[in-house]
């Protein structure tokens, strides 16, 4: 699970103990972050949220909206499509967290290769949608929503 010292320490919920020289080694950002990675730092980030009460709609929405109008705008749309799969995942709730075969749905993410901006331009609305559901937000109907904004 991507993220798990983060939601291990949420857990654990003690005061920090510092070790001098003890650290963990991460790759360098550019061979750190890809669009898999940004996929389980948005999925996983929102389930450890829910799952401890930390989680706020408006907040996280508005969030992943900022996130997807900023890799649409930098035309990284495979990124983009794995920020929208990510919260399409999550909203699909802890029993189907459970129930994934990680190694199957890993492949799977892996193998996503080219996408369209218009793929990703209908597909963010109806996991948006989805969300207003589940959530009972009020869709608004303005132009202010991120993403979508472009024209095709």
């Amino acid at each position: 699970m991507h993220c798990d010292d983060v939601e291990y320490g949420i857990r654990c919920a003690r005061r920090l103990i510092i070790l001098n020289g003890i650290n963990v080694w991460h790759e360098t950002y550019e061979y750190r972050v890809t669009p898999t990675i940004i996929y389980y730092d948005i999925r996983n980030t929102l389930f450890v949220n829910h799952m401890h009460n930390m989680f706020d709609a408006n907040l996280a929405i508005q969030s992943w909206k900022d996130r997807i109008s900023y890799f649409h705008v930098q035309k990284e749309y495979k990124t983009e499509y794995m920020a929208i799969r990510a919260m399409n995942d999550f909203l699909k709730g802890e029993q189907w967290l459970m129930s994934v075969k990680p190694e199957r749905l890993h492949r799977k993410l892996c193998r996503v290769r080219r996408l369209f901006r218009l793929h990703n331009t209908v597909f963010w609305r109806i996991v948006q949608l989805k969300y207003a559901l589940k959530y009972n937000m009020r869709e608004k109907h303005n132009d202010d929503t991120g993403a979508g904004n472009s024209t095709c």
